[in-house]
């Protein structure tokens, strides 16, 4: 996600305002966009170990604050690009044995790794892994 130095509240108002000034007569009746506000990110282990580097669109809403990382949305989804190892899709497997040694994989990354907990390691596989559905 870009960082367009607007508050929340500003976030929310232009996308508000865009959806005001929409025609529902050209909108699909099927397709609706859905905002949720997060809860302060209190207890997110995204926030707590990624965010510092990397941003994500998750289901409840966005999250992270860094841009020296790439963007992690729909990161176990068909949508995000297959920049795993061996250029493979994200799965939880893929991404854990990416945490545990990033070096081992890309001797160049930048990335160091990052040491999570069983509860930790769940709470963030929980937190990636975002249903994708068109109604």
């Amino acid at each position: 996600m870009p960082r367009f130095a607007l508050s929340a509240t500003q976030t929310e108002e232009v996308v508000a305002y865009l959806l005001h000034g929409a025609s529902p007569a050209a909108a699909d009746p099927g397709y609706q966009v859905r905002f949720a506000r997060r809860g302060g990110a209190s207890g997110s282990k995204f926030d707590e170990h990624c965010g510092g580097c990397h941003r994500a669109l998750l289901a409840d809403g966005p999250a992270g604050r860094g841009s020296a990382g790439p963007n992690l949305s729909g990161l176990f989804t068909e949508y995000h690009p297959p920049t795993a190892p061996e250029n493979k899709q994200w799965v939880a497997e893929s991404l854990r044995d990416w945490l545990r040694n990033p070096r081992a994989f890309r001797s160049r990354t930048s990335m160091r790794p990052v040491q999570l907990d069983a509860g930790e390691w769940s709470g963030l596989v929980a937190e990636l892994t975002v249903e994708i559905r068109v109604e």
